[in-house]
């Protein structure tokens, strides 16, 4: 491995941790702990109040080969993230518009960009 490849896994692993959050991911009884990154939220709001989210979206960024035995994420797979001391279980699923539940991001596939709506 050459210095440039060097300096730049120490930066991939220093920005995972600096960045990224915690999560448990999901397949049935098969989890995996890993650190993801918060793309976009979308908030549901009650009508009758400005405050109480009822549902919302998220979508997820992992690296790639983290998902490792698992492969391309799947419909119904779980992510785990403990926000504000709560524990939050958001779901993948396609978008609104019918595209799957996951793309790739950038023209490496170094990461997986994966949508979610919250279930519990």
């Amino acid at each position: 491995m050459n210095r440039s490849q060097l300096g730049a896994d120490a930066h991939a692993r220093f920005a995972k941790k600096a960045d990224g959050v915690s999560v448990v991911y999901g397949r049935g009884l098969v989890t995996k702990s890993l650190t993801a990154w918060i793309g976009t939220n979308n908030f549901s709001r009650d009508q009758s109040t400005a405050i109480v989210p009822i549902s919302s979206d998220r979508d997820y960024l992992l690296y790639t080969m983290d998902l490792g035995e698992l492969g391309v994420p799947q419909r119904g797979d779980r992510i785990t993230e403990t926000i504000n001391g709560v524990v939050c279980v958001y779901e993948a699923t396609p978008t609104a518009d019918g595209n799957p539940c996951w793309v790739y991001q950038g023209h490496s596939q170094a990461m997986t960009r994966i949508y979610t709506k919250r279930v519990s």
